[in-house]
């Protein structure tokens, strides 16, 4: 009896839900294997691949870097040297010019009391210099002396003007003699009209004196040219105030 009623107790034995209708071969029945497979997971497919460089390009590439390095390479180079000694090119000082637009260049005369420098025109030579200069042009001359002594009067002016006469003729007229003296020396001037190189000219003579008898100080300066030589005058004259500007300053 108890075996019979274990038995119809297993057949009344149902699963949950329950499912009317349905054999009870299939809800006993345990799940198909392929349901219990593991899920395959697929990896993302890898991102495209970015388009090629090509030949032209690369070669435009390398063309572009080497003129980069050449452009580096200019913009450096001096640079590269700045350590190096950069030879500085000296010009020769500039001859000052005349009030003529002509070179000039310097003559020397010494005195018992100084030297003095003017300056000589291009177109005038200089014949001596030292304790007696003397300059010669084509219509002109001129000359300078400090004498150790010499007598502020017209005869010592006179003697000391034939001294330094050169080229030039007097003639047979006067000398005319002018006193542009001061409080500071004595200055007298002799004029005389004659000829240079057989044309009209004129002989100027200055004496210079310091008055204070200890001094014995004294400048004597000749200088002549033809009266149509319009240049050459002008140029004389400015080397004799030259000289007298010097003469005045000591």
């Amino acid at each position: 009896m108890e075996g019979a009623l274990m038995a119809e107790s297993r057949e009344r034995f149902e699963t949950y839900p329950y499912e009317p209708g349905a054999p009870a071969e299939s809800r006993l029945q345990d799940p198909t294997p392929a349901s219990l497979q593991p899920r395959r997971i697929v990896p993302p497919p890898p991102p495209p691949k970015p388009p090629g460089i090509g030949r032209r390009v690369v070669l435009f590439g390398a063309a572009g870097v080497v003129a980069v390095g050449l452009a580096g390479a200019v913009a450096l180079g001096p640079l590269a040297h700045y350590s190096d000694p950069v030879p500085i090119a000296t010009a020769s000082p500039a001859i000052p010019d005349d009030e003529d637009g002509l070179e000039v260049s310097y003559a020397m005369l010494d005195t018992s009391y100084g030297s003095m420098d003017i300056e000589v025109p291009a177109d005038w030579t200089v014949d001596s210099e030292g304790s007696f200069l003397q300059l010669s042009h084509e219509q002109g001359m001129l000359s300078a002396r400090g004498p150790e002594r010499v007598t502020a009067t017209a005869e010592g002016l006179a003697r000391e003007a034939d001294y330094l006469r050169d080229g030039f003729d007097p003639g047979d007229g006067e000398a005319l003699v002018v006193d542009e003296s001061d409080n500071r020396l004595t200055v007298l001037v002799q004029t005389r009209a004659g000829h240079f190189g057989g044309e009209p000219a004129t002989e100027h003579v200055t004496l210079l004196a310091d008055p204070d008898p200890d001094t014995e100080r004294s400048l004597v300066i000749s200088w002549v040219t033809v009266d149509a030589a319009k240049d050459p005058t002008g140029q004389a004259r400015g080397m004799d105030r030259q000289l007298q500007r010097q003469f005045e300053n000591y």
